[in-house]
């Protein structure tokens, strides 16, 4: 899938080779985290966001990754990546900072799912999905 980006947000991208002959934009890691907790219905879900997090979790930049969070300002963002960190027991210095940075308002973990569920007061978030769909995912 491809998807077309303004200039603001190639500055997180760099060039790479697709075939013999085209070159196209793609994110690193950090920025690729941000663009799918944004929209978790083009990233498979937010069970297939919280593998790829998991699984790259000693990959993963987090103080670059809070960096482009904020300028990224979104509560969306701030408030399921704290939630997955917690749900996955990922130990990071910045879920003190996602905390900080959350409002009140109420958004929906996975947005490919009715709006129903759990609403959780620590992140703001609503829960559509059971906890151990995601964990099963995960460790399966």
């Amino acid at each position: 899938m491809y998807l077309v980006t303004s200039p603001l947000n190639r500055v997180q991208s760099k060039k790479i080779w697709i075939d013999n002959y085209n070159k196209v934009f793609c994110s690193d890691l950090e920025k690729t985290i941000v663009d799918c907790l944004f929209k978790p219905d083009y990233a498979g879900g937010i069970v297939e966001i919280a593998r790829a997090i998991y699984i790259s979790r000693d990959q993963i930049k987090f103080d670059l990754l809070l960096e482009y969070i904020i300028k990224f300002n979104s509560q969306a963002v701030i408030k399921r990546l704290g939630y997955l960190l917690e749900l996955l027991e990922i130990k990071t210095i910045i879920i003190k900072d996602l905390e900080n940075l959350k409002t009140n308002s109420v958004v929906l973990l996975d947005t490919e799912l009715p709006k129903t569920g759990k609403i959780k007061t620590k992140w703001s978030i609503m829960q559509n999905i059971e906890t151990e769909t995601i964990k099963v995912a995960i460790y399966t």
